[in-house]
């Protein structure tokens, strides 16, 4: 990554090697990320989809098919940090766990544990978070409602 004239000043940056470009900003980072990979149906804000829609719709699934890709992106990120930016939890990490959740959906196509190891760790670490912890449960209580 190139070294931003400013660096003294802390900015949230992570680079993409698929697009050649370098996102700043903790939001637009997952904006990017999810614009970028997700196009058709954004598993970060439109997970519902596939919960309520139990017709197979080719483009809908072909779109999921991008997880893998983001997935690879964050495995290869993730090898050396232990967050995504700035060295410490920030905004990014929990919106991609949080766009994590919904794996379940899709575990017949996508095992995390053996596909993407560095994911997958880090992944179980910040949902052991004690905030993170409680949104999941709280999720998986309305979801049962």
């Amino acid at each position: 990554m190139k070294k931003l004239a400013y660096e003294s000043i802390s900015v949230p940056a992570i680079e993409d090697p698929n697009a050649g470009i370098t996102l700043r900003e903790s939001g637009a980072i997952i904006y990017g990320y999810s614009t970028r990979y997700l196009a058709r149906v954004r598993i970060l804000g439109r997970p519902w989809f596939a919960l309520y829609h139990p017709e197979k719709i080719p483009s809908a699934v072909d779109s999921y098919v991008e997880i893998r890709r983001v997935s690879g992106v964050l495995d290869r990120v993730l090898q050396d940090k232990e967050y995504l930016v700035g060295g410490k939890f920030s905004y990014a990490d929990a919106a991609f766990v949080m766009g994590y959740a919904v794996l379940f959906l899709f575990e017949a196509k996508l095992n995390l544990e053996t596909e993407f190891p560095v994911l997958s760790a880090w992944l179980e670490q910040n949902k052991a978070r004690p905030a993170i912890a409680k949104i999941i449960r709280d999720r998986e209580a309305a979801m049962k409602a």
